[in-house]
């Protein structure tokens, strides 16, 4: 897919302040679990779990859709019932895809920090798993899906009718 038709969304300050809430609070919940830190943003799960929050709101802002900010959720959809939202700070970053990431998962890249995000695409659950995207030289290995792959933003909820019709 060249030529990746992009959204550029900004959130409002009560936007962000909603996503941030719903990011400490995802945030909080790692720490008591006792889970790892999260994102590339940077060592700080603060900053993952709030940016990646925010990035969530700005693709549902994208899509027309309800976000529903979970927290404490770390296995469920991030939109709809079968979005993965993928936000990374770098424009020109890859889309990462975990090895524990659901089979049935389509996957969405949303790059930049609150306010001002760049939606770049997406791609479906049987597609982002090839073999010469896998990464194994990370901390943490994923396949690495480029931004030339992504199918436009504005062709997924089309996507996924007709996907479960």
């Amino acid at each position: 897919m060249s030529d990746v038709l992009i959204e550029k969304v900004t959130l409002s300050a009560s936007e962000m302040a909603f996503a941030a809430f719903s990011g400490a609070g995802r945030e909080a919940a790692n720490r008591v679990e006792g889970r790892g830190r999260a994102g590339r943003f940077s060592k700080s799960g603060w900053d993952a779990h709030i940016e990646g929050a925010c990035g969530e709101c700005a693709a549902a802002k994208c899509l027309g859709v309800y976000w529903p900010p979970g927290m404490g959720t770390m296995k469920g959809p991030d939109l709809l019932d079968c979005i993965e939202v993928r936000t990374t700070p770098g424009h020109n970053n890859r889309l990462p895809v975990k090895r524990t990431d659901p089979a049935d998962r389509w996957f969405v890249l949303v790059t930049g920090t609150a306010p001002r995000f760049v939606v770049r695409g997406w791609i479906g659950p049987h597609d982002a798993r090839r073999d010469e995207w896998w990464d194994d030289k990370m901390e943490y290995p994923n396949w690495m899906v480029p931004q030339s792959a992504l199918h436009p933003i504005a062709t997924l909820l089309g996507s996924l009718d007709d996907w479960f019709t």
